[in-house]
Formats: C-alpha cells, structure tokens, sequence
C-alpha cells in the first residue's frame, strides 16, 4: 500500500507542473495579440509624421540593446521617405560599428586588371567571387569629432573610413574615397576608382 501511494506521488510530481505549464489555444492567442500589438505601437511610433519625433523614436530603438527593436528602426529609417530620417538611420548604423561588406563589379575588366584587384582584396580577407565581382569588408570604428568620420577600426595610421553628409557617403576605398547613395534597396551604391578605372560599387546595410 506505501509502495503505491509513493508511486501515486511520484506521478503527480511529473505530470502536475507539465499540466500547469501547457499552453492553450487562447493562451496563444493572446500572447499572438499581445505581440502583434506591441509591434504595431512600435511602427507607429516610428511612423509619426513629425520628423522629428520619428527619429527620436528611432534612435531611442536602436540604442536599446534589444536585436529585434534595433532592426525594425534601422529597417525602417532606411527605408523612410524623408531624407533626415534615412541620413539618422545611417549615422545610427555606422555608430554600432559594422562590419561593410564592400562588393565592385570588376565584369567589365580586363584579366589581369582583375587580378590585381582581386589580389588586393585579398589583403582585407576579400576574394572573387560569381559574376566576376570582387568582395572584402571592413569594420568601422569610432566615431572622431576632430575628423568628422567613423575610424576604420584597429588602423594604426588613424584613417577615416567614412563620411556622411546629407545627401550622401563618403566611404575610403583603397585609400580613395568614393561617393555613394542609399538605394530604394537600402544599398549603397555608386562609382568607385580603382588605378585607372571607375567600377560599379555596393555596401548592403541591412543585414
């Protein structure tokens, strides 16, 4: 009888908790809701016509520490149609220092003009990949008030590596700056130099 009545306590000891702890169709239904809304109070607070408070709420968004409250405000400042709201946007991304992942289109180069353009990405951990577009990255640093640009990170000559203004970016590319401007693609795009040449280049911000 004392053997079946530990064992009596033994299951209700395993199958109490897991009973309390299962969720119903209208728990999730509710969480669901509560999710959703919450999410809806977040776009709306970006989505405010006064520029201004739209780009309050965006910075105050990404500097939460929060992943996903960070990527729905740079999402959306980059994709916003007023231009305050996408140069805020950018300056909020250069200043959580990422790393770029800079791509030219070297297609329309001879072979061996690509070559030593592939061999210098190289240095920067950089290759060639399909399409005959050749790839490397760097990360920013710091921002520097004294030089009005974002460092390139760990550089022991102290470089700018990028610039923004308010209608572009500047970004130091083999140590000569290219102009570029944010696409409806949330991309960085334009015209790079590289010896002699002027290559298509992109700098995805969103990922």
């Amino acid at each position: 009888m004392k053997r079946v009545c530990v064992a009596a306590t033994l299951a209700a000891c395993l199958t109490g908790p897991a009973m309390a702890q299962s969720l119903t169709v209208e728990d999730l239904r509710r969480q669901v809701d509560e999710r959703v809304s919450e999410r809806d109070s977040f776009q709306s607070l970006l989505s405010d016509p006064d520029p201004a408070r739209s780009i309050a709420a965006m910075q105050i968004m990404m500097s939460s520490g929060d992943p996903d409250l960070m990527r729905m405000a740079r999402e959306y400042g980059l994709y916003a149609d007023a231009p305050q709201v996408r140069r805020a946007a950018l300056d909020a991304y250069f200043s959580s220092g990422p790393v770029l992942e800079i791509w030219y289109d070297a297609s329309g180069l001879e072979d061996s003009q690509r070559g030593k353009l592939e061999s210098e990405a190289n240095y920067y951990s950089g290759s060639l990949a399909e399409g005959q577009r050749v790839f490397y990255s760097f990360k920013v640093g710091d921002y520097s008030e004294e030089n009005s640009c974002w460092m390139l990170h760990n550089d022991s000559y102290n470089r700018c590596l990028v610039r923004l203004s308010e209608d572009s970016v500047s970004v130091r590319l083999f140590d000569v700056w290219a102009s570029l401007a944010l696409d409806e693609a949330a991309t960085l795009t334009g015209m790079a130099k590289h010896g002699s040449h002027h290559l298509p280049v992109s700098i995805r911000v969103t990922q």
